[in-house]
């Protein structure tokens, strides 16, 4: 028997939400370009540029552009905005996670059409996020490069801190934040471990199998 987690998400923590739990959402927009529409994002929503550990080029501008919202206020909700010549789609996520994951998506589909991304290793067009190398996906952060990737942050403090940061709640959250970080056996390991669970597994409960070395 699984024991819950209290801190758990409430609704399923792969469900992609209505736009509407955003709390500012950006709107179509045909009277500029997609640099107009980024100076015009409601509050909380940050324009995304770069993408992939070496910042690679997200979308194609200024035809194709993305933006993030970070759960400003309300601490669950995330967004996406992607904006392709004055059309906007907007997706709210449950955790920072799964936005991230779907954004992979989006970056490894827009670098094949416009062919300004990583010129060598990109798997093809429609690669699910979690068989994208680690490499082509997450934000990039220059400043975290001697940090994060470090061999002193282990797959523990990693998930213990994005635990702390309310950046993961759910065991497959937790496995595609090891797998942004290279760390891609662990990271297959713990997805084994969610699926025999029936999905049934917390970023706590993942992280006690960590500490534990039970994975």
């Amino acid at each position: 028997m699984t024991t819950p987690d209290l801190d758990a998400h409430p609704l399923h923590p792969d469900e992609e939400f209505p736009p509407e739990a955003l709390p500012f959402v950006p709107q179509d927009d045909h009277t500029g370009d997609g640099y107009d529409w980024m100076r015009e994002l409601p509050p909380g929503w940050q324009a995304v540029t770069s993408w992939g550990s070496e910042g690679w080029t997200l979308g194609d501008p200024p035809y194709v552009v993305a933006a993030h919202y970070d759960g400003q206020g309300l601490g669950i909700i995330f967004g996406l905005a992607v904006y392709i010549e004055g059309d906007v789609t907007v997706t709210a996520y449950g955790s920072r996670a799964l936005r991230d994951a779907h954004t992979d998506e989006f970056a490894l589909d827009a670098w094949h059409q416009s062919g300004n991304g990583p010129r060598d290793g990109l798997p093809p067009t429609g690669t699910p996020a979690d068989r994208i190398p680690a490499r082509f996906r997450g934000p990039y952060r220059p400043e975290e490069d001697t940090t994060m990737t470090t061999p002193d942050t282990t797959p523990v403090e990693l998930v213990r801190a994005a635990i702390a940061a309310k950046e993961v709640r759910h065991g497959k959250h937790a496995a595609n934040l090891l797998r942004e970080h290279g760390h891609d056996d662990l990271a297959a390991r713990l997805d084994a471990a969610v699926r025999d669970r029936n999905g049934h597994l917390s970023a706590r409960q993942a992280l006690t199998l960590l500490e534990n070395g039970e994975l």
